[in-house]
């Protein structure tokens, strides 16, 4: 049976004991000084989410799994998985299988398999060592009870990093639409939905040339905690969606945004809405991800 091991340069506590050190999401520069670390220039959840956080995903889990900050303590025939940011640290080793963790991030050529976030993606056959893993969900949103009953929403929460956030959702216009009780909430610090959001959205960035690799972590995020969810879908997101009215579709756009703010303020299509999402079998969705994460590892170790 094979050894697997995941590579990342910096090691982290287990999730359990600190949950709000795997609750970042920010490209700037992050200076923590519990941790002593520096992080800049890339996206904190997506380095360290497919590392550090699968590792203990697994481990809490029961499954035999290791992590490591060097190559050379991993035994010859084992299985390494390591994601994008990581890999110019890495060493090739003719003797080890190597397993990119894709997100949307480039193929590394040296990769022996790659893990894809998108279901669509790896249905579509398009490689013939393309693996499946759903995004795990964020540690702060495994469980959550939604406790608001409100009527007509006025807390937005865009979820997502500053790069996406759209520009023309400037002072001005965020401080007009609090005249209508519209909120915008942009806290580019967080990668979790918290109870006192009444509706999220997110726009994607279309210009990644691998957009079509894009999970659908959003919609499971909206199913678990019954919150409105408005964005821009893509197909990995339609093979999930129980009903397309489910959410609130929006193309990038200010206008179109604007209207959908405005759209789901109406109390009759903001109560349809949440009606429909407390009738999804929540339990799926909060499980979907350590089902799938059983039938890889035990892939691996039939290798």
């Amino acid at each position: 049976m094979r050894e697997i091991y995941i590579y990342c340069d910096t090691l982290l506590k287990n999730y359990l004991d600190d949950p709000d050190y795997y609750s970042f999401m920010n490209c700037d520069e992050i200076q923590d000084h519990k941790y002593k670390l520096k992080l800049k220039g890339y996206n904190f959840n997506g380095k360290y989410v497919h590392t550090n956080y699968l590792y203990w995903l697994a481990k809490n889990r029961g499954h035999k799994i290791h992590i490591t900050n060097d190559i050379k303590t991993v035994p010859s025939k084992s299985i390494l998985l390591f994601h994008h940011d990581n890999h110019h640290n890495l060493k090739y080793r003719s003797d080890i299988i190597y397993v990119q963790v894709l997100s949307d991030k480039p193929l590394i050529p040296f990769a022996d398999y790659f893990i894809t976030n998108s279901k669509t993606f790896f249905e579509s056959k398009k490689f013939n060592n393309v693996l499946f893993l759903p995004e795990p969900l964020p540690v702060k949103n495994l469980t959550f009870t939604p406790n608001r009953n409100i009527k007509i929403p006025s807390n937005f929460r865009f979820l997502g990093i500053r790069n996406n956030f759209p520009e023309y959702l400037n002072y001005d216009v965020c401080e007009q639409l609090k005249k209508d009780d519209i909120n915008i909430i942009k806290d580019f610090s967080k990668n979790y939905l918290e109870e006192t959001d009444d509706v999220f959205f997110f726009l994607r960035n279309e210009c990644n040339p691998m957009s079509s690799c894009k999970h659908s972590n959003r919609i499971f995020l909206s199913y678990i905690t019954e919150i409105p969810f408005i964005g821009s879908i893509s197909n990995d997101d339609e093979s999930y969606l129980k009903d397309i009215e489910d959410v609130i579709y929006s193309p990038n756009s200010r206008n179109e945004l604007i209207s959908c703010f405005q759209m789901i303020k109406r109390e009759s299509v903001f109560t349809e809405i949440k009606e429909k999402l407390s009738k999804v079998n929540k339990e799926f969705y909060q499980n979907y991800f350590f089902e799938e994460l059983d039938k890889l590892i035990s892939y691996f170790q039939k290798l």
